[in-house]
């Protein structure tokens, strides 16, 4: 009797375990693929981020949207059609590529491209998202917005304060509008909270460039940091390096 309840309870666990297992649904392609995935090539980490929108983006350290558009997976097959890209990113707008998906896990994606008559492998890394990014975000955009005056310039852990130089940046939705004297600036900007340093990206509409910095905004007071030559910085200081700092105050009315 004993050996006959012995076997039905293993009878029980087994088909059990198989209902679970059977419940359990596999991800799918189009469902790994969502995150943030870095790919390095040469000199350049380019960060690629997939949505569950179905939208791609893609930047590197100095700029936060080398590239973006639409990105389609179609069992292991990967294909991507770019509605913006800079000088650069390897593709221009209007342009679709595809790829095949050779694998992808938690960790790492790994891509094959059929080019010029020879297949290329693309390695990409799973990057963590940062707790919060798009909150932050969100949260530092709606206290940018509003008017800011320029109050001074740091080097080497000295701000000076020119009251002469002046000039206001206004913040508005997405856009800004720099004013000094009778000179005027205008475009749109980003802002990023993915990485170690907080960035944000002028992107300016006349000139047709762009300029990214690290940036601290504390109350009433917005610090923006740049490397020599217009890099991004690794740390937010001057003291001791060759960063530089713009501060600004907010105009109250």
């Amino acid at each position: 009797m004993r050996v006959f309840v012995f076997t039905l309870l293993i009878i029980a666990t087994i088909t059990l375990d198989g209902a679970v297992s059977a419940g359990k649904k596999t991800p799918t392609n189009k469902e790994k693929i969502i995150g943030i995935w870095k790919w390095s090539v040469i000199f350049n980490d380019n960060i690629v981020t997939f949505t569950n929108d179905g939208k791609f983006t893609m930047e590197r350290e100095h700029v936060l949207d080398l590239a973006n558009g639409t990105y389609e997976v179609d069992g292991d097959m990967l294909t991507i059609t770019a509605t913006f890209a800079r000088d650069g990113a390897g593709m221009d707008k209007g342009d679709s590529a595809s790829f095949k998906i050779k694998s992808i896990s938690e960790k790492e994606m790994v891509l094959s491209a059929h080019r010029a008559a020879k297949t290329e492998t693309l390695q990409f890394a799973r990057v963590s998202l940062r707790a919060g990014a798009k909150e932050i975000v969100d949260l530092d955009k709606k206290k940018l917005q509003g008017s800011w005056e320029h109050v001074g310039t740091e080097h080497d852990g000295k701000l000076v304060r020119d009251k002469n130089s002046g000039g206001t940046t206004v913040f508005k939705g997405d856009h800004f509008v720099m004013q000094k004297g009778t000179e005027k600036d205008e475009g749109t900007f980003i802002l990023n909270a993915n990485r170690k340093l907080k960035a944000i990206q002028l992107n300016f509409n006349d000139l047709g460039n762009f300029s990214t910095f690290a940036y601290e905004l504390e109350g009433d007071t917005l610090r923006i940091c740049q490397g020599p030559n217009g890099s991004y910085p690794t740390e937010f200081k001057t003291k001791g390096t060759n960063n530089r700092f713009e501060e600004f105050k907010r105009v109250k009315k």
